[in-house]
């Protein structure tokens, strides 16, 4: 059985007999675009007198979009369990603050993109507008481009209004940060 590295090498200019293992091993990769990719460059051809016609191929393919989906799905509620077990002080602290000027949240949030999901600490839905609380790594410089990234990504592909960020210190200063939650929501 070639694997899709040997596929791509072959398989896009000579042309490959596909079988019913290469579309097994097609599939096990996860990268949808990869997949996407490889069955439309391949070219199908006769084996056994049987053809695996372009429509089957779509039917796979659609089949693997929403397996994939629903293993994504599986892999974001885990990874929201666990931030929500292991919640930090400040995390709990605010909680109680957004109680106390009654606006109601959704706490670690999932939101999807097509190819991937983001957890957000607060997720303000009267206002589609995202809280976080900042630990002290994302004072690094990396940090720092990576949550400017993610920021520009929920804006663009989830369509979230604006993110307020607040630091661990922020949220220690009750009266200051109600005053700026106002502000940020209304």
């Amino acid at each position: 059985m070639k694997s899709i590295k040997e596929i791509k090498q072959t398989g896009i200019k000579e042309g490959i007999l596909i079988t019913g293992e290469y579309i097994k091993d097609i599939f096990n990769s996860t990268n949808i675009e990869e997949i996407k990719s490889i069955l439309y460059a391949i070219y199908c051809k006769k084996e056994s007198s049987k053809i695996i016609k372009k429509q089957k191929i779509d039917s796979k393919f659609e089949s693997q979009a929403k397996f994939t989906k629903v293993k994504l799905e599986k892999i974001a509620n885990e990874f929201r369990r666990t931030l929500i077990s292991k919640q930090t002080e400040s995390e709990k602290i605010f909680k109680a603050i957004l109680k106390s000027i009654n606006v109601p949240y959704e706490f670690q949030k999932i939101m999807y993109t097509d190819k991937t999901f983001y957890i957000v600490d607060f997720y303000i839905p009267q206002f589609n507008k995202v809280i976080e609380i900042d630990g002290g790594y994302h004072e690094t410089a990396t940090q720092k481009k990576k949550d400017i990234d993610r920021s520009n990504i929920l804006k663009s592909k989830i369509n979230i209004e604006n993110i307020l960020r607040l630091t661990n210190r922020d949220v220690s200063n009750t009266n200051k940060v109600i005053e700026i939650v106002k502000h940020f929501l209304y």
